[in-house]
């Protein structure tokens, strides 16, 4: 069973995500893990995979919590969005770094100080017509800001709400997500 420091909570005491650890994960008939039943008989909505585990969360918010440092404590809206897109932008630098090391070689020196500029400053090309993707935050670019989007070889992590932020985590290849279902 996982451990009290395995449970995510946040007020008033509803169990809101739980992470279970690959050894103590149940599997069904076919080998595949079986979400746990809620302590609380709610629902779980997303299975989160992490390499020595599962996250399994009642919404976006939940699954968020157990990914960025002090999101379970942030509460007002503003201070999850503010974490939220502080999250976007080192993921996104992580990932251009990533990309550009699958590409070694096939960039021009104009793209390379195109992929270091920081992902809180806005692209000013039009058009991104190199191989390794551009990873941008949605916060940066209209209609946020008065910044145009580029177009072209692009991957977004939108960070303006948690659903969209965990979908876009995982349409990037950042997380492997799934729809829980009822546990």
């Amino acid at each position: 069973m996982p451990t009290s420091r395995d449970t995510l909570m946040m007020p008033p005491g509803t169990v809101n995500a739980l992470r279970i650890r690959n050894d103590h994960l149940v599997h069904d008939h076919s080998g595949h893990p079986v979400a746990p039943p809620h302590p609380q008989a709610l629902t779980w909505a997303y299975e989160l995979v992490e390499p020595a585990g599962r996250v399994y969360g009642i919404d976006a918010d939940a699954i968020l919590a157990a990914v960025i440092d002090d999101y379970q404590t942030a509460d007002p809206e503003h201070e999850k969005a503010a974490a939220r897109a502080r999250h976007a932008h080192a993921t996104a630098l992580i990932l251009t770094a990533q990309h550009r090391a699958d590409h070694q070689g096939t960039v021009i020196d104009a793209q390379v100080t195109t992929l270091r500029t920081p992902t809180s400053r806005p692209v000013t090309a039009p058009l991104w017509d190199c191989p390794v993707p551009l990873v941008l935050v949605d916060v940066v670019y209209a209609p946020f800001t008065s910044a145009t989007a580029p177009i072209g070889n692009v991957r977004w992590l939108h960070s303006r709400d948690a659903d969209s932020y965990l979908q876009s985590l995982c349409e990037v290849g950042a997380v492997t997500l799934h729809r829980a279902g009822p546990s």
